[in-house]
């Protein structure tokens, strides 16, 4: 019986065009695959589920949430399916993130001279946790607040948890210097023409202008202002300065009273807000002058009267001193009560030596506080009085320190100004007099020259015991020294010798009415 033959015929052809067939999609899954990789790759993508990061070898480093966006470095290949970041060591699958348009981060503040460096890093975005990495890294700080450090990484900003026992690395990320004051305006009274010819000049001359809170933030240290900023203030914001807002790109706020600034025309900083007050009289010369910071007095001084103090002391907390150089820190306050009272301004050291100098003006009412020796109440470590008061009254004053004798970190503070009374010559030498008076011209100068090393200043210098010689006069000058202060009972002019600038001691026995007489 013969045997059919089997057609094989067809087999082949069906086993050919399911060999096309697989073919073509293996084809077209690689097509699809390759496009896909190809058109959600960009210079900027956005994560579209919550997603795994890598390294270079592929191996899970760390996570990223839905909605991150994200700048792309350039790729290699068009076939890469792992996308490598911008600026970071890590990588992102392809079918996790989409192409999208996207703006990168740039600073409107200057960027900190810190660094925050961690092991392992949690970036947040709105309070979220949205990335984390479980790398170290060390990231300019761009600015602050009280809960985060804010960080470029990137290319978008991300929030790191601030922690008490961060350690930030010193770093120069830039050499730009930011704002030494910022001048602050203050609207109230004043005629809206006024208003807008000031509007008019800040913006032809590129000015920007702070919001309160940023002020605030700004006061704390936690940004570093750049370039030309202002903040404009008004105490009530009428139709006319909205319509003003609205006009322009500057913004004249509401005073909320949160910030007790000082109206006496003068640019504020991070330790005094002063405000200048705008009147109709004011010229556009004389504002651009306070946009460069210059004080404006309507009424000026040639007089400072310079105060002597000594020691302070609190009988109420089992304290005496019956020196004639004591004060009881009552009778302190009485006087800056008087000196509060009546308007009058406490100089920084560099404030009167300008003035001396003839480099500034100074207002009518002005005195100069100045302390010798660090002794009994002027430290943290023996009573501290003096620097409590000092920044409860937001007052200033110089403490002439002698320099080897105490620790001068017990004596910081933003409102005290620390000078030399010389290292260790406060003592009386063996020919009768002051130790600085017995001593050789280089003698002298060495012992400047240690307190100038310890002090970091060499603006101003007081004689031990008020006693002088032409000697310590030229030791005195010679190390660098611009101003020295000795006794004298009469106010500073800028005719006296600015190596025997007098003062008024302060005593025990000093009434309020001879405190007036001596200020006024």
């Amino acid at each position: 019986m013969k045997r059919k033959k089997v057609k094989k015929k067809p087999i082949i052809i069906i086993s050919i065009i399911l060999v096309i067939l697989f073919s073509c999609g293996v084809l077209a899954t690689y097509l699809i695959m390759k496009n896909r990789i190809k058109n959600n790759y960009g210079d900027t993508v956005i994560v579209t589920k919550d997603s795994n990061i890598y390294d270079s070898k592929k191996k899970s480093i760390g996570s990223i949430k839905k909605d991150v966006v994200i700048n792309l470095a350039k790729r290699k290949s068009e076939e890469e399916e792992y996308y490598k970041v911008q600026n970071g060591d890590f990588y992102v699958y392809y079918k996790d993130v989409e192409k999208t348009k996207g703006k990168e981060f740039k600073n409107k503040y200057l960027v900190f001279n810190n660094n925050i460096k961690r092991k392992k890093m949690e970036f947040y975005n709105n309070d979220k946790l949205v990335l984390k990495l479980n790398k170290e890294l060390s990231l300019p700080i761009e600015y602050m607040d009280d809960k985060y450090y804010y960080v470029n990484y990137l290319g978008t900003l991300f929030g790191l948890k601030r922690d008490k026992d961060d350690k930030l690395e010193n770093k120069e990320n830039t050499k730009e210097q930011e704002n030494s004051y910022i001048s602050v305006f203050k609207y109230d009274g004043v005629g809206i023409d006024k208003i807008k010819e000031e509007i008019k000049h800040l913006t032809d001359n590129k000015y920007e202008s702070l919001t309160l809170d940023e002020y605030k933030e700004y006061t704390k240290g936690n940004i570093r202002i750049k370039g030309n900023y202002v903040l404009l203030m008004t105490s009530n914001l009428t139709d006319e300065i909205k319509g003003i807002n609205k006009e322009s790109k500057l913004n004249i706020v509401l005073d909320d009273n949160s910030i007790k600034f000082k109206d006496n025309n003068e640019p504020s900083n991070r330790n005094s807000h002063n405000r200048y007050v705008i009147t109709d009289n004011i010229s556009l010369e004389l504002f651009s002058k306070m946009l460069e910071g210059k004080p404006y007095y309507e009424k000026t001084t040639n007089k400072v009267a310079v105060l002597n103090y000594h020691f302070f002391y609190n009988p109420d907390k089992g304290e005496a001193c019956n020196e004639i150089i004591c004060l009881k820190e009552s009778k302190f306050r009485e006087q800056l009560d008087y000196l509060r009272d009546n308007g009058f301004k406490t100089l920084t050291m560099d404030e009167f030596y300008k003035w001396m100098y003839g480099e500034i003006e100074l207002p009518e009412k002005s005195v100069l506080l100045t302390i010798d020796d660090g002794a009994m109440g002027t430290g943290k470590q023996n009573g501290n009085i003096l620097i409590p008061v000092l920044e409860e009254y937001d007052m200033h004053a110089t403490l002439f320190l002698i320099a080897g004798w105490w620790d001068i970190e017990n004596y910081r503070s933003n409102n005290l100004d620390i000078q030399s009374h010389t290292y260790d010559m406060h003592n009386y030498g063996t020919c009768g007099k002051g130790q600085l008076i017995c001593a050789s011209y280089e003698e002298a100068k060495a012992d400047l020259q240690k307190s100038i090393d310890v002090i970091k200043d060499s603006t101003a210098f007081c004689y031990p015991f008020y006693n002088y010689s032409d000697t310590a006069i030229k030791a005195v000058k010679d190390v660098g020294f611009k101003l020295a202060f000795e006794s004298g009972n009469v106010k500073a002019t800028r005719n006296n010798d600015k190596y025997k600038v007098p003062r008024y001691s302060i005593l025990s026995d000093t009434t309020l009415e001879e405190f007036k007489r001596k200020v006024n």
